[in-house]
């Protein structure tokens, strides 16, 4: 992210150990379709400037296209899932309860298969998908493109949904700078990406790998990005993009539902008190509303 040179390896994961040992979505063939070994290994770096982790070997185009139009079982998607689609139906509330009911345009940048696309497209709400895979763009199949000039064309948008995306993308940077230029100075950005920093210790990887329980996210083909709160919000206000709102919120915030009397009263205010701090504590699932002070670059 900062351009820095001379990465610290954090470690070298086998192909086997981030795709078929913790993901069921790839093929047993995909090793065949892609030209590898199992036994190939892939750096995980960080970067000695500013800690940010990324993959250090960057796949080629033709590489990157095999695995996700051919290696992957699209059958097996986790996006049919019931927990999966839960998810993005809460975040999409959370967008929703920002907007009024004046009509507007939405660009969902990264939709893959379409899910949101199908639930947000309406008479008020004009949606753009755009997605680089071919075989998401077939399966969306509502209006979307892999064409940035047809982006350009559309713009500008009043929401941006960027889920699960920056974690993918060679040059995070680049993809910011774009999603800038296709807003205006009322854009609503939401983005989205895993949060990992707990995980991604030389000694929590080894671990991991040993008992079988590596975090699917890490897989150093499909993400080449592994975002912090912290290194995220810094890159978004380089673009002039400003976090405000959580788009999850915490599974238990400590309510206690059949409380009564003072008991009830001092649970409501802590709830109250533990949703406050939640909220003021952004991570990286968050609302973006533009800088227009001119202080971004």
């Amino acid at each position: 992210m900062c351009d820095a040179e001379s990465p610290r390896v954090i470690a070298s994961i086998r192909a086997e150990d981030f795709t078929i040992r913790n993901n069921k979505t790839y093929r047993s063939d995909c090793f065949r379709l892609l030209g590898i070994s199992p036994d190939d290994t892939y750096p995980l770096a960080a970067c000695c400037r500013c800690g940010f982790c990324y993959a250090a070997h960057l796949p080629s185009n033709t590489f990157l296209e095999t695995v996700y139009d051919q290696a992957i079982d699209h059958g097996k998607t986790i996006t049919e899932t019931i927990s999966y689609r839960r998810g993005v139906l809460e975040k999409l509330a959370v967008v929703l309860g920002e907007l009024d009911d004046k009509p507007k345009k939405l660009l969902d940048f990264g939709c893959g298969y379409g899910h949101a696309l199908r639930i947000l497209n309406m008479r008020d709400l004009k949606c753009l998908g755009f997605d680089v895979s071919a075989e998401r763009l077939v399966r969306a199949g509502l209006t979307a493109t892999s064409d940035i000039e047809e982006l350009r064309r559309s713009a500008p948008f009043d929401v941006i949904l960027c889920f699960d995306v920056l974690e993918h993308v060679p040059y995070p940077n680049r993809t910011l700078e774009l999603l800038a230029a296709l807003s205006s100075e009322r854009t609503l950005l939401a983005i989205n990406v895993p949060d990992l920093c707990s995980e991604l210790s030389t000694e929590a990887i080894q671990a991991s790998i040993q008992n079988g329980t590596l975090a699917r996210a890490i897989n150093l083909w499909e993400h080449l990005n592994y975002f912090t709160a912290s290194n995220l919000h810094v890159a978004l206000g380089a673009y002039g993009f400003v976090p405000y709102r959580n788009m999850v919120r915490p599974q238990d915030l400590g309510f206690i539902p059949h409380a009564s009397g003072l008991r009830r009263a001092r649970n409501a205010i802590g709830v109250a008190l533990r949703g406050f701090r939640y909220k003021e504590d952004l991570g990286t699932s968050v609302i973006c509303r533009r800088d227009n002070t001119g202080r971004s670059r």
